[in-house]
């Protein structure tokens, strides 16, 4: 049987090759979407716990670990959300500056003035 989560891993590892963060507002974005990334990831872990279950007589113990796996990484996906709390509080200044730009800063981006 061919392995099931091939499809799966081969879409995470382009994810994982093809990250570019290249200024804050991709950083910005990676923060913004990386909670729901991770709800996602523990909804396919819950959701072939109940399909496993639905289908095959499988041990209580067995079901138990899937599930509690599909927990803990439902746990991740609020922890992530939480480092999206403390890169807003931590970079709160630059944010504000680049949500509100002061005229004519732009002018003085230093990776334009090279």
């Amino acid at each position: 049987m061919p392995n099931p989560f091939h499809h799966h891993n081969e879409a995470l590892a382009q994810v994982a090759n093809n990250l570019d963060i290249h200024n804050a507002r991709a950083l910005i974005d990676w923060v913004d979407g990386a909670p729901g990334a991770a709800e996602r990831q523990a909804g396919v872990w819950r959701q072939h716990a109940g399909t496993i279950q639905e289908s095959i007589p499988v041990s209580g113990e067995f079901a138990e670990a899937i599930n509690d796996f599909a927990a803990t990484q439902a746990r991740q996906a609020e922890r992530i959300r939480e480092a999206g709390t403390v890169f807003r509080r931590t970079h709160q200044e630059e944010l504000r500056r680049i949500e509100e730009p002061r005229p004519g800063e732009d002018k003085w981006d230093v990776s334009a003035n090279r």
